[in-house]
């Protein structure tokens, strides 16, 4: 038989407040925290430049990365063959997708901060300002390709 028992009865030592149940403290989910992680490194990658003002070789690949239309289903064509569907994991919009971003509004406006458990907003802060899309890609490697001064 069960009796019920007052808390303030069973534990005399608590406050009222520590007594009352909590909501559980959010987690952070380590698959959101790789797709985000992710994305943010392909920004930040897409910004190095070299010594001729000219993007690096990773800073290409990272742009491609981002600009990879790799999610048939959002384009409504016919899946591809099996061996392929398996490179969409891992891509820029499978992790846009996992983070519930629509990856055209990332590309174009860049990912929006968060403020969540294992959000990584210190992180954002790259150069000093979070990178707003590839439009702001492109326009820092026109500022870093006119810096340069002729000889």
């Amino acid at each position: 038989m069960a009796f019920y028992l007052d808390a303030a009865t069973a534990r005399p030592n608590l406050r009222p407040h520590e007594t009352e149940l909590h909501s559980p403290q959010p987690i952070a989910r380590p698959t959101l925290l790789l797709a985000r992680r992710m994305i943010e490194g392909a920004f930040h990658d897409a910004l190095q430049v070299g010594r001729d003002g000219r993007p690096t070789l990773v800073a290409l690949e990272a742009f491609e990365w981002l600009a990879a239309k790799t999610d048939w289903t959002r384009r409504k064509l016919p899946a591809p063959p099996p061996e392929l569907r398996q490179q969409f994991l891992g891509s820029f919009e499978w992790c846009a997708t996992w983070l519930g971003e629509d990856p055209d509004r990332v590309r174009e406006q860049g990912l929006a901060p968060t403020y969540l458990v294992g959000s990584s907003q210190g992180r954002e802060n790259w150069h000093g300002e979070r990178v707003r899309g590839l439009p702001d890609v492109q326009r820092r490697w026109t500022i870093a390709a006119s810096r340069l001064r002729p000889y």
